[in-house]
């Protein structure tokens, strides 16, 4: 038998009211805020995530879904949503001067080890703004992101803040972390001859030079212990980013949402410049499950792709560790348990009867089950009540002879006799 792939997982129909729920009530939440969704190829140029995302990360140089068409083309699966839509920003030719908020709601896929709320296939939910540099609208994309978490039923959220600076500060700061770092990294020689006293792994090692940042990715004990008493980049900006971040922590605090200063949240991708952040769940220990959207500005990222200078700034929450946070906590979304009508018929010729009521009721807007012909009462009313039918409609010889049908309610057991001539009209007020 053939099974799904590993880090793959299929969702049932009993699970996706769930994942319904949430899509819809996110939407919702979004367009208040004036985004518009857009959609992109989950397929794309492997070029476009090694200029935009960095060469030295960790998705690029481990997770990516890369690959060539028969064309020859390196082409690779969408790993996260940034880059694609500022591609699609691009190329559609949007006047950068116009504030531009897009969201968007699809399959990213990353080679990564498996384990709950971590998928090679993941779903992600996001927004971007592009077109403004204000530090208020850095404070905006955070509070929205808290109140959809909050919406969702979520509790104790933590916001981590974070300015990873621009590139006029990194270059001294880099300067500052690499002096740090060197000694970590070097080999001496003993009198028994040379041997290694490297205590940073070998990717971190390479990543010195290239970029220093992304040793605080590093999940290597060895290398976290090293970074304890490393430089800060908060302590090393300049007066512009210095400034902006301080303005972000203001209109932060007049919106009423409290955060924490973590001078070491760099996020895993090059393109972010200033705000970086991250939103986790106290409640969950586990560092792999309790984040649940990050995110920040990238300012950058569209001239480095070819474009206009022009600032932006966005997030993405993993919908699998929002549904799992939930589950962990044992919040119950208010997802409807039973929907929609199901259609029971004694004998042929009431099958034929219920197959005309169920066409017509369908074009007239109603969710209707209807099963197969010559199946017992007692089987079909176990199909209503397994598939979560709200109400079911019998329909028999006697019934049809006098014009009528038996409308049950399945929460309730009860039941009585309806007109079929006024069976619309009395479903309306039902479901």
């Amino acid at each position: 038998m053939i099974k799904k792939l590993r880090g793959t997982y299929d969702i049932l129909p009993e699970e996706v009211a769930r994942w319904q729920y949430l899509e819809k009530k996110f939407k919702e939440i979004v367009e208040r805020y004036g985004y518009r969704e857009i959609r992109t190829p989950v397929i794309e140029e492997t070029g476009l995530f090694t200029r935009s995302i960095g060469e030295t990360t960790d998705i690029v140089e481990k997770e990516m879904y890369t690959f060539q068409d028969r064309k020859g083309r390196n082409v690779t699966l969408r790993p996260e949503g940034t880059a694609s839509i500022v591609r699609a920003y691009l190329e559609s030719g949007i006047k950068p001067e116009i504030l531009t908020k897009f969201y968007y709601y699809g399959d990213m896929f990353r080679y990564d080890r498996p384990q709950k709320g971590r998928y090679r296939e993941f779903r992600q939910f996001g927004i971007e703004a592009i077109g403004s540099a204000s530090p208020a609208l850095d404070a905006e994309v955070i509070s929205l992101a808290m109140y959809m978490l909050e919406s969702a039923g979520l509790i104790e959220l933590e916001l981590n803040i974070n300015s990873v600076g621009c590139s006029e500060c990194r270059r001294i700061y880099y300067d500052k972390l690499r002096e740090y770092i060197r000694p970590f990294a070097s080999v001496s020689t003993g009198n028994s001859g040379t041997f290694s006293t490297a205590r940073l792994c070998a990717t971190c090692q390479k990543r010195m030079d290239k970029n220093p940042l992304r040793i605080f990715d590093c999940k290597e004990e060895v290398c976290r212990k090293v970074l304890e008493k490393a430089p800060v980049i908060t302590e090393n900006l300049c007066q512009k980013c210095a400034s902006a971040f301080e303005e972000v922590k203001k209109y932060l605090s007049v919106l009423n949402i409290p955060f924490v200063i973590n001078p070491r949240l760099v996020r895993g991708l090059d393109y972010y410049t200033r705000t970086a952040f991250e939103v986790v769940c106290k409640k969950i220990d586990s560092p792999q499950q309790n984040a649940l959207v990050a995110g920040g500005r990238y300012d950058s990222l569209i001239k480095d792709l070819g474009g206009p200078d022009t600032p932006a700034v966005g997030w993405a929450m993993g919908m699998e560790r929002i549904l799992l946070a939930l589950e962990i906590l044992k919040i119950d979304l208010p997802v409807e348990e039973k929907s929609g009508l199901y259609i029971a018929s004694l004998g042929e010729v009431a099958f034929t009867e219920a197959f005309r009521i169920a066409d017509r009721l369908r074009r007239n807007g109603f969710k209707v089950h209807l099963s197969g012909s010559g199946k017992s009462l007692k089987s079909q009313m176990r199909e209503a009540d397994r598939i979560g039918a709200g109400y079911t409609l019998i329909l028999g010889g006697d019934e049809l002879s006098r014009g009528v049908g038996i409308l049950r309610d399945m929460n309730s057991s009860t039941q009585r006799e309806i007109p079929l001539a006024n069976l619309e009209n009395e479903l309306k007020t039902l479901l």
